[in-house]
């Protein structure tokens, strides 16, 4: 992941969790608060030609609210769709 990628998720109060391999959300943010960071994101991330996919990862075997998680690979990256 480019180094201009993660500055941008940490700026927007994501945290990386290494169980999902994603960048997440705190689930403590209200939902309007959680929209807006992602905008802020994925506005940031276009502005400097990173592509991003995202969702919601499939509920564990227990349960536990959802958090909205977000993958972020380079455009240049041969992998991309």
């Amino acid at each position: 992941m480019p180094t201009e990628a993660r500055t941008v998720l940490y700026s927007c109060y994501f945290q990386y969790s290494p169980h999902e391999a994603a960048f997440v959300l705190p689930v403590s943010y209200r939902t309007e608060a959680r929209a807006l960071l992602l905008q802020s994101a994925v506005r940031q991330l276009t502005n400097q030609g990173i592509g991003i996919t995202s969702g919601t990862p499939p509920p564990p075997h227990s349960v536990r609210p959802a958090r909205q998680s977000v993958r972020v690979r380079s455009c240049a990256e041969s992998s991309w769709p």
